[in-house]
């Protein structure tokens, strides 16, 4: 009889837990554009760069061909990604917004051309890069991996 009880248990505990089957859940990270340009690390696909500390946000700044002194950024309230892609140059990438997959620890950085669906874009490619400031209040300790979602 004891073993049927814990069997009920554990099927029912894990009926509620949530799966990566069942939809992954997101939370939106307070998120801000520190830098929008055209750099980007030579020979690099699509990448996205995830930043804990001013000594490494000074290296990817250099890392992504930025000119300029970095904005300055507290450290101890925010988190830094930088993202690298490509877009046509005539339909320009906006940041969207940055979600967190919580399951998977996975940064969501969310991009759109601002493009309807009877827009013409041309079919070239063109260097797109962002630097986003992230609330670290919204995230969770450690390395994060970062994706890149085109809408």
């Amino acid at each position: 009889m004891k073993l049927a009880a814990l069997a009920a248990l554990v099927a029912a505990v894990f009926a509620v837990a949530p799966t990566a089957t069942s939809g992954a859940r997101s939370q939106q990270v307070d998120a801000e554009v520190l830098k929008r340009g055209r750099a980007r690390p030579s020979g690099t696909g699509n990448i996205g760069v995830y930043v804990e500390s001013r000594r490494e946000y000074r290296r990817q700044w250099e890392r992504f061909g930025y000119r300029s002194e970095p904005p300055a950024v507290d450290f101890g309230e925010r988190r830094v990604v930088f993202v690298a892609t490509a877009e046509s140059s005539s339909c320009r990438l906006r940041f969207g917004r940055a979600t967190l997959r919580l399951e998977y620890e996975r940064l969501v950085i969310h991009l759109n051309d601002g493009a309807s669906s009877t827009d013409a874009c041309t079919d070239d490619l063109a260097p797109r890069s962002f630097v986003i400031s992230l609330d670290r209040s919204d995230l969770p300790r450690g390395d994060l991996a970062v994706r890149i979602r085109r809408a």
